[in-house]
């Protein structure tokens, strides 16, 4: 069984075949997806989605949080409603959070101190819920280990589409984390995440799709433009011919992760 540890299924990219999507997961091995919230807004959207296409053979977890990219539209009364639906037994972890340097107007040291904000908040909602954190971090790993050293999260948490440096990545795993791996792995231009995936133990790893976004190089090749749940079989082969074992042993040891992680010890 692959479980897909990031992924976007409440995207209005799949309003019109998000059933066909759906069965297309469940056909390629996929047990379980953990569905990280993004904007205050959507909250009740995820939910929905989570409840109607949850089945015997696919299970969706929600996870609730305010995404870095979103924080401008957000004030303190959105916090303090996040509190509310993390704090609810369907909630896995708090996600998705983080801190992102590559926006432009992150440039602005309004906004900027205003994502720092956020993100400490929710680092700390987390420890107050006792649940793990799903963190996004592009250009700012040296604010994200910062962060972090202030607010260490208790339950450990994982760290969505890692691409940072070797020694962050040690000092991640060492501090509880797993790195999700996506897309970017199956890139020609990933020669340091590449190494960095022979290198890492495998209870380090989990697999993502980030769908509808963060497609894998083939098929973008092949001039497809959305990514979905299925297509995390490719990341899966990746991982397997950097590391020279089977498939299968990746989907186990890499879904066993996101269980551990979450909590969710039952899946087969």
């Amino acid at each position: 069984m692959l479980i897909d540890s990031h992924c976007h299924l409440d995207a209005e990219a799949f309003d019109h075949d998000r059933e066909e999507v759906v069965n297309r997961a469940r056909q390629a091995g996929v047990g379980a997806m953990l569905l990280p919230a993004y904007s205050c807004e959507h909250f009740v959207r995820l939910e929905s989605v989570c409840q109607r296409y949850s089945m015997v053979d696919l299970t969706l977890w929600p996870a609730w949080g305010i995404h870095p990219c979103y924080v401008k539209q957000h004030n303190e009364d959105d916090l303090q409603r996040l509190e509310a639906w993390v704090s609810r037994s369907d909630c896995v972890a708090v996600g998705e959070i983080g801190l992102d340097r590559f926006l432009p107007e992150s440039r602005e040291p309004e906004v900027w101190r205003k994502q720092q904000h956020f993100f400490r908040y929710q680092l700390d909602l987390a420890n107050r819920v006792g649940k793990p954190v799903v963190i996004h971090a592009r250009h700012s790993y040296a604010e994200l280990m910062s962060a972090l050293r202030h607010c260490q999260v208790s339950a450990g948490g994982i760290i969505h589409a890692y691409n940072g440096p070797v020694n962050v990545a040690y000092t991640l795993v060492d501090a509880g984390f797993l790195l999700g791996l996506g897309g970017v792995l199956t890139q020609d231009s990933a020669s340091r995440l590449a190494a960095l995936v022979t290198r890492l133990p495998l209870s380090a790893m989990v697999l993502e799709t980030d769908a509808p976004d963060m497609l894998p190089q083939a098929l973008w090749r092949q001039g497809l433009r959305r990514h979905e749940p299925a297509w995390i079989v490719e990341v899966q082969a990746r991982v397997a011919a950097l590391r020279g074992i089977s498939r299968g042993d990746v989907a186990t040891a890499t879904s066993a992760n996101v269980q551990r992680c979450l909590g969710k010890l039952w899946l087969d």
